[in-house]
């Protein structure tokens, strides 16, 4: 399949339809009708699942404007929303997961940006015994 032009020197690609569970999936996807960029996609899915792994759920049930938790969680939100489920994060890791849960793949973080954000800067300095 032939690509479509590149976006900020990376190759966009062609919808193809979706797969996978629907909350790992960012709404460019489900949206499935423009080309997108693959490392932007992998960037929100990994923001849903480092959510799930300081939470211990998943931030929505679908990524679309009907979900109220996805309006919450890319609407500025994300802290609020944490209070009512009773969960804490630093204010480091929200900064992350907003970032990484961005709606406009063009404003998401990118993979490097994530290596050299604070919240991972952070964890290097934590001992795991």
């Amino acid at each position: 399949m032939r690509t479509p032009s590149s976006d900020k020197g990376r190759t966009l690609i062609y919808p193809q339809g979706m797969c996978g569970k629907v909350f790992y999936i960012p709404p460019e996807i489900l949206e499935n009708s423009e080309a997108f960029d693959p490392f932007a996609v992998d960037v929100w899915s990994m923001g849903v699942i480092l959510f799930m792994m300081l939470v211990g759920s998943p931030p929505f049930e679908k990524p679309s404007e009907s979900d109220r938790a996805f309006r919450w969680v890319t609407g500025g939100k994300l802290r609020k929303l944490l209070y009512f489920w009773e969960r804490d994060l630093s204010d480091e890791a929200i900064d992350l997961l907003e970032r990484m849960l961005t709606v406009n793949l063009h404003d998401r973080i990118t993979v490097s940006d994530i290596q050299n954000h604070p919240w991972m800067k952070n964890l290097s300095s934590l001992s795991f015994q």
